[in-house]
């Protein structure tokens, strides 16, 4: 499906056909993706292994029957078993009928549970089982353990699956690949999980061939189809090289199918891939992600993997289950096993066994054109040929009861997937289309529902009303199942569940929950019928309106407004404004207003916001979170709300007066940005380092850096330094000219008032007048400027008499007995 190169991959997904679409406008729920099945096959295995009462109120009482107290056990089987009941009432609700729900999701969840029943009445409750260990992950501290952990993959004929087995580090040496016999165990149907009781492991130094292992063979045109089947069965935990990152917390473990199949090699070496034809010569190609224990396995390395160009080769892989997947880069199936061989034949047979396999029994004749070298009277093991059709013979011989139910369950399970309500007689897949209802998690669908739910569509609102007013929602399911007064806690927390199943709530283990983009849409499909009357009427009888009148006025939030007025917008009804070429979301007005006075009135507005804003960055030295923002400026009885906050801090960092930190939502004030705004704002006078540091909240012992960003900025032409020191904006020449005429003032004001300082009788007038030109002639050398001294010392003198600032005693001038502050 995939190719290392563009062109290629994009020639592979046009040409070849192989790229499997999602269907258009079908939403696929959070409770629907990998991770999300991931854990509710796990929470299923925890819940019965736990608990055989649970087992048994599973298989006796519908989802929507079994309440919330029902679960018994340890603290972690109950969670698990609650976990387990509201996974399958979301089933439940989406499916398209309640018997394809019972059938194709309940019964099959039943089955783990019965098993349990079954088994541990059985004696002895163990079973010793022999396995080909094909995959290992790395180690993981599992915290309900209490230890560190791993997982490893198993391929049991006795049994027709593949299985997880999750173990302690101590029970494995370094053996990654081998055949062994796992002793003390209870392997578990569905969920393919192997329940350690009793756990002895033991290597055999048996060699194994995969052409051994019918029951993982599959078809090379039948291998991507498992990354959208929900027949879970197929699907086993194993650590993914593809999907580890240790730095987000990824440690790898996925679900996916495990398939032997083969192939022409086409190319190799191109990196950690390769790409494989079809044996039958179908013209269909796949790239495949080559992992380091294929290559150890081979004794050999990227390098060394070209030798493979051109050659038969047999393979056990992982199709990745990735239903809904939202990773941005492709996930390849993995080869783990590698196998040559010498004849393109038996890759046909392998391939032709693993066709019929996964569809129990197909018309010979539409066989031909695919196998058509293949002789149909002598067939190979385990495929028959009766009354003009070809069967799979899944009949194993059980070794013991365990393995004997075991079976029986597996039987089940596939007469469940092949009833003729859901699959047709050719098809071989249970695809979520067949399964369910694609209206109803359609938008409008999920909308609908909502709207039913007086108190989901209340919990929703008030959800997005306290992250628009505070910037963040809370962190624990105390704080958010106590949001909305008056509604009872199992309510709320109800509401929770279903909004984060759906995906329409995001929430992470200690991080705050958000409100998806999805989610948004859908409270917006839910109460557009109400709010765009209103909506409608505000815009009509205002020039202009802003979003955070708007939200007083309809007491909707701001985020839900925003959605209305964009389609106010497409409908040509309204339009927000535009500044300086810039969509202005924050005001608008009606198609038909009038223009010039709404900008005039937006920029006010936004000039006075973002003064604020600013005001409240330069307070600190350091960043601050948008939420920690929002609520500053609220303290100061300004009315704002995060989507009007957010659009501000994004106009500012167009401008480049802010810096946002978008990975944990900070945002920074810039030194030298603070620096230029408080020069800029004083335009007329002039500060000392010291005395930025101060107006910008800026640690004195940084002062080294201020002089560094101040010596940028002259060298920029954006600041001068008047006099030794002292700093100022740069001006047009004409209005320089009249600062620097105060600055001389002002300087010559304090000279007067030093030297006074100095003399408490005071100085005649003749001798204070030459102190002063003597100083001034000094001060203008420096600041380049011109002037009679004369004038400006006589000016400077009669202005602070005049202001008694200085005053007349006899024939000398002095400072009064109560200087003026």
């Amino acid at each position: 499906i995939y190719a290392p190169t563009i062109i290629y991959r994009m020639a592979l997904l046009i040409l070849k056909g192989c790229y499997v679409p999602e269907l258009k406008g079908f939403w696929i729920p959070h409770f629907l993706r990998e991770r999300r099945i991931r854990t509710a096959l796990q929470n299923l295995y925890v819940a019965v292994i736990g608990s055989r009462e649970n087992a048994r109120i599973l298989l006796k009482y519908e989802p929507d029957e079994i309440g919330k107290d029902a679960a018994t056990g340890n603290p972690l089987a109950r969670r698990c078993f609650d976990a387990t009941v509201r996974w399958l009432r979301r089933l439940q609700e989406f499916s398209i009928t309640p018997e394809i729900f019972s059938d194709q999701f309940l019964k099959p969840f039943r089955v783990p549970a019965r098993f349990i029943l079954r088994m541990r009445d059985a004696q002895p409750s163990t079973t010793c089982l022999d396995g080909l260990v094909f995959r290992r992950s790395r180690p993981f501290y599992d915290r309900y353990f209490g230890e560190n952990m791993l997982v490893l993959s198993i391929a049991i004929p006795q049994l027709g699956v593949a299985s997880s087995l999750r173990c302690r580090v101590d029970y494995i040496n370094d053996i990654d690949y081998g055949f062994c016999r796992i002793d003390g165990i209870q392997p578990l149907p569905f969920v393919n999980r192997i329940h350690p009781s009793r756990l002895r492991l033991e290597w055999m130094k048996e060699t194994v061939s995969l052409s051994d292992f019918n029951f993982l063979k599959v078809s090379f045109q039948d291998l991507l189809e498992f990354q959208r089947s929900l027949a879970f069965e197929n699907l086993c935990e194993i650590w993914s090289e593809q999907s580890e990152d240790l730095s987000k917390g990824r440690h790898g473990r996925r679900l996916g199918a495990v398939c032997i199949f083969g192939g022409l090699v086409r190319s190799a070496g191109g990196g950690p891939y390769m790409i494989l034809e079809d044996p039958c010569k179908s013209g269909r190609f796949l790239t495949l992600y080559v992992t380091e224990q294929f290559l150890r396995l081979l004794n050999t390395d990227l390098v060394g993997l070209r030798n493979l160009k051109g050659r038969l080769i047999r393979v056990l892989g992982v199709v990745w289950f990735r239903y809904g997947s939202t990773r941005s880069t492709p996930e390849y199936p993995e080869v783990i096993v590698p196998e040559f061989v010498n004849d393109r034949f038996e890759l046909i047979m392998d391939d032709l066994i693993g066709f019929v396999r996964v569809r129990d029994k197909v018309i010979s004749d539409s066989l031909i054109v695919r196998y058509r070298e293949t002789d149909f009277s002598s067939l190979p093991q385990p495929l028959t040929m009766e009354n003009g059709y070809v069967t799979y013979n899944f009949s194993i011989k059980a070794k013991d009861n365990i393995v004997r139910i075991f079976l029986d369950e597996e039987n089940f399970i596939r007469s469940l997937r092949r009833k003729t309500a859901v699959m047709k007689p050719a098809e071989a897949f249970i695809m979520p289309e067949q399964l369910l209802n694609t209206c109803k998690l359609q938008l409008n669908g999920l909308a609908e529902r909502i709207k039913r739910d007086k108190h989901l569509l209340s919990y929703l609102l008030a959800l997005i009303r306290h992250f628009d007013h505070e910037g963040a929602l809370p962190s624990t399911l105390k704080e958010l199942t106590s949001i909305v007064e008056g509604m009872p806690s199992e309510v709320s927390e109800e509401n929770f569940r279903w909004l984060r199943d759906l995906g329409l709530l995001s929430k992470r283990r200690k991080k705050p929950a958000r409100i998806t983009g999805r989610g948004i849409k859908i409270a917006y499909l839910a109460i557009r019928e109400n709010l765009m009357p209103q909506l409608k009427g505000i815009i009509r009888r205002k020039n202009i309106v802003d979003l955070l009148e708007m939200e007083n006025e309809t007491s909707m939030p701001a985020s839900l407004l925003l959605q209305a007025l964009q389609e106010l917008e497409n409908e040509r009804f309204a339009r927000c404004i535009s500044l300086n070429g810039q969509r202005c979301e924050l005001f608008w007005m009606c198609i038909l207003g009038k223009k010039d006075a709404a900008i005039k009135e937006a920029i006010s507005k936004i000039e006075l916001w973002e003064t604020e804003i600013l005001g409240v960055l330069s307070k600190v030295h350091y960043a601050l979170h948008i939420s920690k923002i929002l609520e500053e400026i609220k303290e100061k009885g300004l009315n704002m709300n995060y989507p009007a906050l957010r659009f501000l801090l994004l106009r500012l960092k167009k401008q480049g007066r802010l810096i946002e930190d978008r990975e944990h939502g900070m945002w920074f004030y810039p030194l030298e940005n603070r620096i230029i705004d408080i020069l800029s704002r004083n335009r007329f006078e002039v500060f000392t380092p010291e005395e930025i540091a101060e107006k910008a909240s800026i640690p004195l012992l940084r002062i080294n850096k201020i002089l560094k960003i101040l010596e940028k900025l002259k060298q920029d032409r954006k600041a001068v330094e008047i006099l030794d020191g002292k700093w100022a904006v740069v001006l047009p020449a004409k209005e320089d000219i009249e600062r620097k005429q105060k600055i001389l003032k002002s300087e010559c004001r304090r000279h007067v008032l030093n030297i006074l300082k100095k003399y408490k009788r005071g100085l005649k007038p003749e001798r204070l007048n030459w102190e002063l030109i003597r100083f001034l002639i000094s001060v203008k050398h420096r600041m380049k400027t011109g002037g009679s001294s004369q004038l400006i010392a006589a000016e400077v003198i009669n202005e602070m008499l005049n202001m008694g600032e200085i005053v007349t005693c006899g024939k000398f001038i002095k400072l009064p007995e109560n200087p003026l502050k």
